[in-house]
């Protein structure tokens, strides 16, 4: 009954329903509703498919959409759905809130409790309600009651003390009602009764603001009215504030905008009214204070100036923080202005010519130099003080300076915020600040014109300076000044520059012009409404001044030149005030051809000058002292003029010539002696040639331009000569040709280059070959290492010569390259030619110009360039014929034979150090495959090889190390034949030389019946030439190549085999003497086989040992048992302490062994016994070792153990071949491997044991508090007999143990299973059997397949699993059906299948 569904509701980590109950696989919306039912909660909700919520009210964070709760199922119901993540299906449980009647209460909320109560009175405990609270403190006769941790109420009169909190944290359900919240942990859920406090209610308080000691909750003012108790009039120190309907009066006020404030304030004046903050304050307050605009901030604070909006406006949202003394308006906001007008208009200020131009900072060293006013000072008062004093500029400062100057801004200027005093005179406008002027102009222009100044524009200037000049005037630059400057200078231009700089000078534009607009970008530091030039960039004026007129008839300008002190021009023409015009008059009165003014005052003359060369015009800047708007010359400085004087001369010489230039170009100005036949031209002058050209062209036949090739210090050409002033195209042609050259060069127009070849360095740009040649300017001759080729018109004497080609050139020493010198004189190359070919050689070389050298191979002392081999023949100087020490090589065509009969190519061959081929010949230079053929035959070899390029290698025998690839013996060029190739590193090029081995009857040198005493060698040192055949090997020095003859000697032995040399020692090898004396081999074998052991041993040639082993010292070579024996000294008998062993034939007896296999083995260990026989180890030792042991298996190990076990195989079987290790005991049989067991049965067979329902259940480890309980038996413990005897007792398991113990019990496993290989101790009662180990027992199961009925009663309702688990029966505790699950665990109910079927395997996968 009332049970409704509610909605889907949305919830978070604060919980809505705030009882959560992870409910799982039982969650439905049955169970939840019992849940929260039984738990008095009104609602229930389903969660996320797994969880039931519970709460008495819902909704706090808003409804959710209906699929939002469909989303999870029921994990308890799989057909429903229960809600989704963080999403509530809301039910009501059908229980009601109690009810109670409570005239006058309302809920407040949740607050914070304290030791010091925040409520101060119990109101009482226990079983608590709402209601019941309500009464017991309304009975009391408080105005306010909390319930707080579900049973508690207290009463008071105020509350709050410690703070309010959220709701949530009030959800504890109240002990007598259930359904409802009663507060929390020290938490209040606080309501009022209603209750009316009863008081005089007698006082009126009146004012115009409010508020100072801050607002509570209206419940604190119920005081009754004493005038009408049905009202109420406040409380104890608690006004109930009400408006009374006035206005402040605010006439003028005009709200301008909400303005954006900051630390630097935007109304300067700050005023924090606190309670009294409104808008009719404000007014009052700033208006009083002479201040046009107010503001109103923070809601607590009141601002004044004269000026707003400097941190520009906001929207007006952002000012609407409530007034502090009128809570129904808004004050400004956080650092936000709501400005307002007072009123107060500034007086009407019309000045003409006053312009505003900044704050600027002041120091004691006046910006502005002149005080005038002090007091009350208005910026009119200002203005008229320094315009009627002519002033350009004024400033106002700290409110009552004024301060009068033409320039200004000597210290920056600053923020105009930091110039906000006051003027006293007038408080509506700002004053400057403490040390800050607010500068304006006055409109007073200081006059900068005068007759003749005149813009002439904008020029370039740089580090030289286009007007030398320079004066930084920083804050004083105006054009006025800088006008003033330059004219009390004298100069006629003045420029300004970068907005601080004044330029002066007499001469401008040097740098070319300038675009007008970069004299527009510098504001002039004196004046800032003005432009001054710009970076770099001069804005040039005229002074007005003029230079000074004089007459000056055939002057000229010629430069600035340097003076030292043999003067230049050597005669002193004046001092003092001088002028350009005034030293002309000087030096052309003392008739001479030249003058120069000097460091401003000096004037000298001469008829010559530049003898310490000219200089930059720069360095003739100093101002005439006579006239200062022209210069004259420098410090050492001269600058030179021509007076226009001809000096008269007998013009009387005529020179001819095919080149000049030798000596210099000098001015033509030195050029000026009248012509002795016509003195209207000029005719050189003393020692100077006026050179003309006749037109005539020098005559060069036949030659050709081939191009502009590069050349560098090893020489494209040769020969080179410095023909100087001499070189022209004709000059060098003539130079070459006459030297026999096919080829000549112009270069860097002074050098001639010959040779006969070019283009060595590679072709250029013709138009890198254009320097003018100095014997001829008005043609080009090559460039700075680039040749202007020629053809001479020689051409090359045609060579045709059959199989003649040119090799290259190749250095020659004192032991010549090539051997032969043929020709001596004047040689060419078809001469050396013949005379070598004449002579069958295969090579020849032209050296130095006039050597020939003939021979069959060269190259002895490596290649060079071929630019090192360009000496002329003598013979044809159109040819080279190599150079010093230098052999320009050919080859003649000339073929050496190399085929004899029989010679063949074989193949290519790998080599190595040992040597396939052993003779080895490094031929060098001389390698040719004709050479090495020579050189093997010549020694008698069948096979010669050729190796790398420098090598001959001869042998009777090849193919030791393998057949190479074909082009591996095609990588090594012949050094005695460039042409060819000589195998390769480490590879022979084998061929046949022709020669066969002699046939022979073979015969005997050294004869015996045993050899290698001294030991084996390898083959390589028997390879002396035999001397009646060199083709075949003979031994070597010391060396036997040792053969047998075929003759076999009678032994009468059966299985007589030798084994080798042995060490013997005091405890013996072979323990039983067989004979001493007059032994031999033979002897001691049937002394030794007699006794029926198996091997013997001969030692010191008359000792004779026996025994079934051997090997324990260690072998050793058989050089070492070399003593002859005494029987027969034909053999040999061991040595001192040294067996030479032999087997009789007699094999150990080992009947029933079977070889099971080769076993892997590891320090855990297949077969657990491990025993080191040494040299004793054999099969039918480890037999008899294991055997006796009663162990099932033996094993052979390494050569030198043997292995016991009754089981084998753990590790797995490997390949036979791993078990190749030679016995130590008989090293003619095998026994195993490194961690590999030769693996054999004993022959001792596991006694049958066939007992019902046993079964192996593995290897457990024990403790002292038993796995399995019941010790049954101890001592001679078999399996049988355990299994027997704990099956008599009923038990489910047993365990053997140690090897003796034999335990019994229902359970095992307690202590985790362990790997069979730690239970390998042997039974007592039976050793071909394990019975576990220490402290480990082997388990086995005695029963198998028994009703479950039946063997419940025995085991106390316990049921074994046919896998050994127990799991309960619980048959006592009612259920239909259980389970088994996981290996682990048993399950138990009365209903099975929920969740579906699964597959069988998959409850066969846990043991």
């Amino acid at each position: 009954a009332g049970v409704k569904y509610v909605g889907c509701f949305k919830d978070n980590r604060y919980r809505d329903l705030p009882v959560v109950y992870t409910a799982n696989y039982k969650t439905t919306k049955a169970y939840c509703f019992r849940y929260c039912r039984a738990k008095g909660y009104r609602y229930f909700g389903l969660q996320n498919g797994n969880a039931c919520t519970c709460g008495n009210t819902v909704g706090r964070y808003g409804k959710a959409k209906s699929k939002d709760c469909a989303r999870s199922t029921c994990k308890g119901d799989k057909r429903s759905k229960c809600g989704g993540p963080w999403r509530n299906s809301v039910f009501t449980t059908g229980l009601k809130p109690k009810s109670f009647k409570t005239p006058g209460m309302s809920h407040i909320g949740c607050f914070v409790d304290g030791r010091r109560r925040d409520l101060p009175t119990l109101g009482g405990k226990g079983s608590m309600t709402v209601g019941r609270c309500y009464g017991l403190c309304k009975k009391k006769g408080f105005r306010f009651f909390g319930v707080q941790i579900g049973k508690q109420c207290w009463c008071g009169n105020h509350y709050g003390r410690y703070g309010r909190r959220d709701k949530r944290e009030c959800r504890y359900q109240c002990r007598g009602d259930k359904t409802t919240y009663c507060g929390g942990s020290w938490r209040n859920d606080v309501y009022a009764t209603g209750v009316v406090v009863a008081s005089k209610g007698k006082q009126c308080w009146c004012g115009n603001h409010y508020g100072r000691y801050g607002r509570r909750d209206k419940r604190e003012c119920r005081y009754q009215c004493r005038g009408d108790k049905t009202t109420y009039c406040g409380g104890s120190w608690r006004n109930d504030v009400y408006a009374t309907g006035l206005e402040e009066h605010a006439s003028g006020v005009t709200l301008l905008g909400c303005f954006r404030d900051n630390s630097k304030r935007d109304l300067p004046l700050v005023h924090g009214a606190g309670h009294r903050t409104t808008k009719a304050y404000c007014l009052k307050y700033c208006k009083s204070r002479g201040y046009r605009y107010f503001g109103l901030q923070a809601g607590s604070a009141c601002t004044c100036g004269n000026k707003y909006g400097s941190f520009g406006r906001v929207n007006a949202k952002q000012c609407r923080t409530r007034c502090r003394g009128d809570k129904r308006r808004t004050c400004g906001g956080s650092w936000r202005n709501s400005v307002y007008s007072t009123g107060i208009g500034s007086k009407p200020v019309r000045l003409p010519g006053l312009k505003h131009l900044g704050c600027y900072l002041d120091k004691s060293s006046r910006d502005l130099r002149k005080l005038v006013l002090s007091g009350s000072v208005t910026v009119p008062k200002c203005y008229k003080a320094c315009k009627a004093r002519k002033y350009r500029f004024f400033g106002v400062q700290n409110g009552y300076q004024c301060w009068c100057g033409n320039h200004y801004g000597r210290y920056r200027i600053r923020s105009n915020l930091e110039c906000r005093v006051q003027c006293r005179g007038d408080k509506s406008t700002y004053c400057g600040g403490a040390w800050r002027n607010n500068v304006y102009a006055t409109g007073v222009v200081v006059a900068s014109k005068a007759a003749g100044v005149k813009y002439v524009g904008c020029f370039k200037d740089n580090r030289y300076r286009d007007l030398p000049v320079v004066y930084t005037a920083n804050y004083k630059t105006t054009k006025a000044y800088c006008f003033r400057y330059c004219r009390a200078k004298g100069y006629r231009y003045f420029g300004l520059q970068n907005g601080n700089a004044c330029t002066c000078g007499n001469t401008v534009g040097r740098y070319g012009k300038a675009k007008s607009k970069d004299c527009a970008r510098s504001t002039c530091k004196g004046d800032k409404r003005s432009k001054c030039g710009g970076p770099w960039r001069n804005s040039v004026f005229t002074t007005g001044l003029k230079p000074k007129s004089f007459k000056t008839p055939g002057m000229s300008h010629i430069g600035c030149f340097v003076d030292g002190r043999r003067r230049d021009l050597p005669t002193l023409g004046g001092k003092g005030s001088m002028t350009v015009g005034r030293c002309y008059g000087l030096c052309k009165k003392k008739g001479f051809r030249f003058f120069g003014v000097q460091i401003g005052k000096q004037c000298w003359c001469g008829n010559h000058y530049g003898r310490y060369g000219r200089r930059d015009k720069r360095e003739c800047r100093y101002q005439c002292r006579g006239d200062k708007t022209t210069y004259c010359g420098g410090s050492w400085r001269n600058d030179v003029y021509a007076t226009g004087v001809v000096v008269a001369s007998k013009g009387k010489q005529c020179w001819c010539g095919n080149h000049y230039g030798r000596y210099g170009r000098r001015d033509k100005r030195e050029c000026r002696y009248q012509c002795r036949g016509d003195k209207t031209t000029y005719c050189g002058g003393s020692w100077r040639n006026d050179v003309y050209a006749t037109g005539l062209e020098e005559h060069a036949s036949g030659v050709t331009l081939l191009g502009c090739f590069r050349d560098n210090s090893k020489r494209d050409l040769p020969l080179v000569h410095g023909a100087g002033h001499r070189t022209t195209k004709a000059y060098c042609l003539k130079y070459c040709k006459s030297r026999g050259y096919r080829y000549f060069g112009l270069q860097a127009g002074s050098a001639c280059t010959c040779g006969n070849k070019y283009g060595s360095f590679g072709r250029v740009n013709a138009k890198q070959c254009r320097t003018r040649c100095r014997g001829d300017k008005r043609r080009t001759c090559g460039g700075s290492w680039r040749n202007s080729v020629y053809s001479t018109g020689i051409g090359s004497k045609p060579v045709r010569l059959p199989g003649l080609k040119h090799l290259g050139c190749y250095l020659d020493k004192s032991s010549r390259d090539l051997r032969k010198l043929v020709l001596s004189g004047s040689v060419t190359v078809p001469k050396c030619y013949k005379a070598c070919k004449a002579r069958k050689y295969r090579f020849f070389g032209v050296q130095n110009g006039y050597q020939c050298w003939c021979g069959n191979h060269y190259g002895r002392y490596r290649i060079r360039s071929n630019l090192e081999c360009r000496v002329q023949c003598r013979g044809d100087k159109s040819t080279y014929c190599g150079g010093a020490w230098r052999n320009n090589v050919y080859a003649t065509g000339v073929v050496v034979a190399s085929k004899a009969a029989g010679v063949k190519y074989v193949g290519c061959f790998k080599d190595n150090r040992y040597r396939d081929l052993p003779v080895v010949y490094t031929a060098n230079y001389k390698t040719t495959k004709a050479y090495c053929f020579r050189y093997c035959r010549a020694k008698g070899y069948r096979y010669f090889g050729l190796q790398n390029g420098n090598a001959c290698t001869c042998g009777n025998t090849v193919g030791r190390y393998g057949k190479a690839k074909s082009k591996d013996c095609a990588r090594s060029t012949c050094k005695g034949d460039k042409r060819s190739k000589c195998g390769g590193p480490w590879r022979n090029s084998v061929f046949t030389t022709g020669l066969k081995p002699k046939s022979f009857k073979r015969k005997q040198c050294w004869c015996g019946n045993h050899y290698g005493r001294y030991g084996r060698r390898d083959k390589r040192e028997c390879r002396y030439q035999c001397r009646g055949d060199k083709t075949t090997y003979c031994g070597g020095s010391w060396r036997n190549d040792v053969y047998a003859t075929g003759v076999v000697v009678a032994s009468k032995a059966p299985g007589m085999s030798h084994i080798g040399c042995f060490v013997d020692g005091r405890r013996r090898d072979l323990p039983t003497v067989g004979g001493k004396g007059s032994i031999t081999v033979g002897r001691c074998y049937g002394l030794c086989k007699k006794k029926g052991f198996r091997f013997f041993g001969v030692q010191i040639g008359k000792q004779c040992w026996c025994g079934n082993h051997y090997g324990r010292y260690g072998r050793r070579d058989k050089r070492e048992c070399r003593y002859q024996c005494r029987g027969d000294k034909t053999t040999y008998c061991g040595g001192s302490w040294r067996n030479d062993v032999y087997a009789t034939g007699l094999e150990e007896h080992a009947s029933g062994v079977t070889l099971l296999g080769c076993f892997r083995d590891n320090s855990k260990r297949d077969l657990p016994l491990v025993h080191g026989a040494g040299h004793r180890t054999t099969k039918a030792y480890c037999l008899k070792y294991c055997k006796s042991r009663g162990y099932r298996y033996f094993g052979l190990q390494a050569g030198s153990a043997c292995t016991c076990g009754n089981k084998y195989g753990s590790f797995g079987r490997v390949n036979a071949k791993q078990c190749r290790t030679r016995c130590r005991g008989d090293k003619r049989r095998t026994c195993g491997g490194s961690w590999r067991n030769s693996v054999y049965s004993t022959g001792i067979g596991s006694k049958p044991v066939r007992l019902p329902g046993l079964k192996h259940l593995g290897c457990y480890l024990d403790k002292s508090s038993r796995d399995l309980r019941k010790l049954v038996l101890s001592g001679s413990v078999t399996v049988p007999k355990c299994y027997k005897a704990c099956k008599a007792r009923k038990y489910r398991f047993f365990g053997v143990q140690n090897g003796y113990q034999c335990w019994c019990g229902n359970h095992y496993g307690r202590y985790r299973i362990r790997s069979n290989l730690e239970c390998r101790v042997q039974c007592r009662g039976d050793k071909s059997t394990y019975c576990g180990g220490a402290g480990r027992s082997e388990v086995r199961r005695l029963l198998q397949g028994q009703s479950l009925q039946g063997f419940a009663g025995s085991l106390h309702c316990q049921l074994q699993d046919d896998k050994g688990l127990l799991l309960p029966l619980l048959s006592s505790k009612g259920y239909r059906y259980f389970g088994l699950q996981n290996g682990n665990a048993c399950t138990c109910g009365n209903t099975v299948g929920r969740y579906g079927k699964a597959k069988s395997k998959d409850c066969a996968r846990s043991t």
